[in-house]
């Protein structure tokens, strides 16, 4: 697998653990639903990194549209109030930019 979609691959892993960790954190101890709505982004998070090392070309565009929402769902964190917002944005940003590269079409073209 080439550097940039590995790059993407473990930065959506680990946006989803984190968001995961934070949506069952809110659930049991009684956090906002706004923290709720995280954990559900990151159980979709996770399921889209089995599809993208399958390189499956409808993951990748997945996997950017999740990265999307879960910078807006950082800039919800940050008008709320709270400093995750500002780790969500650039994670997001190591989903984004490293699976919008000439190298991730390839590697998304090529069929195995």
């Amino acid at each position: 697998m080439p550097a940039a979609p590995l790059v993407a691959v473990i930065g959506l892993g680990v946006c989803g653990f984190g968001l995961l960790g934070i949506g069952l954190a809110a659930l049991v101890g009684g956090g906002s639903t706004l923290a709720a709505a995280g954990g559900v982004l990151g159980v979709a998070e996770l399921i889209v990194v089995g599809r993208v090392i399958e390189r499956r070309q409808s993951a990748r565009l997945t996997a950017i549209t999740l990265a999307i929402v879960q910078a807006a769902l950082g800039v919800a964190f940050i008008a709320a109030g709270a400093p995750l917002g500002l780790v969500l944005i650039p994670l997001a940003g190591l989903v984004v930019l490293p699976l919008s590269t000439d190298s991730a079409e390839q590697f998304f073209s090529a069929r195995p």
